[in-house]
């Protein structure tokens, strides 16, 4: 019954986050026409359609989770024999409860603090991505990170080529005369330190260009190449400073823009504004075309950029995320590059899992992906995968595909189709007071979950995958280390 509620709980929070998608893509719909455009009013009456659905959907969810609660409520309460003795297993329960009630009164930092004293304490039994996972994705939003974050740096270039290109435009001629003049012969200068004719003659182009042609453009050009090169070579904080920098610089930017420039980099981490994720309907104004135009070639240009922003640097790069997504998130932390989407796990494990055939069973090094039997399938970072019947067609990230060595029933008779619905990470196996328990990182509310040995053994909708962690790179180890310092995570006052 606990399985039965669990599915039914993911499966509610899907059709949740889908109709309030939809529902916010159609909102956007009506910003594109100006105020007091009857269109507008065509859009916001198709995304009412869905309040409905989106009520049913809440509405649904709320009486699912608050039955599976009953379910925990019941298994906390202290047991009493028929003769009306307390058990010890009762009397460690009624202990727990006590405990639980102690800590619901104590503040957030305060919570933290004794986390992070446990796992001080007990190092040999954390691994650093588990204390990464719950210091930084613990009740973190279920909605995916697609789109949810831009590379700085790509904005910080474009940007620089607006400002320069208003700077070109508004000098007189003799500045431009003077300032190709002092380019020419920074070029000159640059030629007669190398030997590489390539080089020289791309320079002797350039000097050209910058005196006897379209000088302006020329100017425009050698600037913009100059300084956008510089770009490169900052570090992420570095591009953050400088983006600042920016703001105070050219304080005649609409403050929309700065808005969602917040939204979608680190700068949401100082914002003081509740509405930060809003869409301003300034936004919209014909006068910040220019700039409206900027923001959406920098937002759109890789809406699944999180996933190699964090794979390369480890930084906390997304504030929402689902299910597979939080399991991609881990197996950077061990150093480890999945395939992306729910799809590719299976073949990605499967891959693996041929390369260290050769190394004998329960071999620590030795990748699977298999159904599990017993606790010792579940090591420590590997993946569990659920798949289930659906009726709505998947998407090509969720659907079960054909694989080698799998007798997987994909052509469903009834027009039903088969898709992995869930993805979890183990943290371990652990000998609880009503038996064996997986423990898990994974969504839901975003953190750890307990999973009982028995609903996952034997189950034939479920899968477990596994790959040894690697060595992180100097910069990352790095990086991890820093994240979960103490003054990374407590709020001080």
């Amino acid at each position: 019954r606990i399985y039965y509620f669990d599915r039914l709980i993911a499966d509610w929070t899907d059709r949740l986050a889908d109709r309030q998608g939809q529902k916010e893509a159609l909102l956007k719909r009506v910003h594109w026409y100006p105020e007091r455009d009857a269109r507008r009013q065509k859009w916001i009456d198709r995304a009412a359609e869905l309040n409905g659905p989106i009520t049913e959907a809440s509405a649904e969810l709320e009486e699912v989770k608050h039955i599976r609660g009953l379910y925990d409520r019941q298994d906390k309460l202290p047991r009493v024999t028929s003769q009306g003795q307390m058990t010890v297993e009762s009397l460690v329960r009624w202990e727990m409860l006590d405990r639980r009630n102690e800590l619901d009164k104590l503040s957030h930092n305060q919570l933290v603090a004794m986390i992070q004293d446990r796992f001080e304490t007990q190092p040999e039994l954390y691994r650093p991505w588990l204390k990464y996972m719950v210091f930084h994705f613990s009740g973190m939003r279920y909605k995916s990170a697609h789109g949810s974050w831009a590379e700085p740096k790509t904005l910080l270039a474009m940007l620089i080529r607006e400002f320069l290109e208003d700077d070109v435009r508004n000098m007189d001629e003799a500045s431009i005369i003077k300032a190709c003049d002092e380019a020419v012969a920074e070029l000159e200068g640059i030629k007669a330190s190398t030997t590489n004719t390539r080089r020289i003659g791309e320079l002797n182009r350039q000097i050209a260009q910058l005196k006897f042609f379209n000088r302006p453009k020329a100017l425009l050009g050698y600037l913009t190449d100059k300084e956008v090169s510089k770009v490169d070579t900052y570090t992420d904080q570095e591009v953050i400073q400088k983006l600042e920098e920016a703001r105070l610089n050219h304080p005649d930017l609409p403050p929309w823009m700065w808005q969602e420039i917040e939204k979608f980099t680190p700068l949401k981490l100082k914002t003081q504004d509740k509405e930060w994720e809003k869409v301003n309907p300034e936004r919209w104004d014909f006068e910040d075309r220019r700039w409206r135009e900027i923001l959406d070639i920098w937002q759109r240009q890789d809406v699944t950029g999180w996933r190699a922003k964090h794979r390369n640097s480890l930084d906390l790069i997304v504030t929402r995320a689902v299910c597979n997504e939080i399991a991609e998130h881990i197996q950077h932390l061990r150093g480890v590059v999945p395939g992306a989407g729910l799809t590719a796990k299976p073949r990605f494990y499967l891959r693996m899992a041929q390369k260290t055939k050769h190394l004998p069973d329960g071999d620590p090094n030795k990748a699977y992906f298999k159904y599990p039997k017993k606790a010792e399938d579940f090591r420590t970072g590997a993946s569990i995968l659920w798949m289930g019947i659906v009726t709505k067609e998947p998407n090509p990230w969720q659907i079960v595909e054909s694989l080698p060595g799998f007798d997987f029933a994909t052509d469903q008779a009834g027009g039903g189709f088969l898709r992995w619905t869930h993805e979890a990470t183990v943290v371990g196996v652990e000998d609880l007071l009503d038996g064996k328990f997986v423990l898990t990182f994974e969504t839901g509310e975003i953190g750890l979950i307990r999973r009982s040995l028995s609903t996952l053994v034997n189950n034939p909708n479920v899968l477990v995958g596994y790959v040894p962690e690697n060595l992180l790179s100097e910069e990352n180890a790095m990086q991890l280390a820093e994240m979960i310092k103490c003054e990374k995570i407590l709020q001080f006052e």
